[in-house]
């Protein structure tokens, strides 16, 4: 599967906008609703899990959110809908 690095950063900096993510919490966000588990984005990223748990509490309070699969779909939903600017498509 080939990634686009640009479209990654996009997705990053528009969480950080409109959750108020850290970068960190974008990065894992992100990792998080492409479907990578908790272990994978730990090794992805070169962080413990106990560390990467740590960001998803954080995450799940800024979306307002209590399980992890409540915030994925919520991000999902959210970076969908929005164009290179981060603001929502007509």
């Amino acid at each position: 599967m080939v990634r686009d690095p640009e479209a990654s950063t996009l997705a990053t900096d528009c969480l950080r906008d409109l959750f108020g993510f850290t970068r960190m919490e974008a990065i894992i966000a992100a990792d998080l609703a492409g479907g990578l588990s908790l272990d994978a984005v730990a090794r992805r990223r070169g962080i413990g899990g106990a560390t990467v748990r740590s960001h998803l509490k954080r995450i799940l309070t800024k979306t307002g959110t209590h399980r992890q699969a409540q915030a994925v779909a919520l991000i999902a939903r959210s970076v969908a809908g929005l164009n290179k600017d981060c603001a929502f498509l007509p």
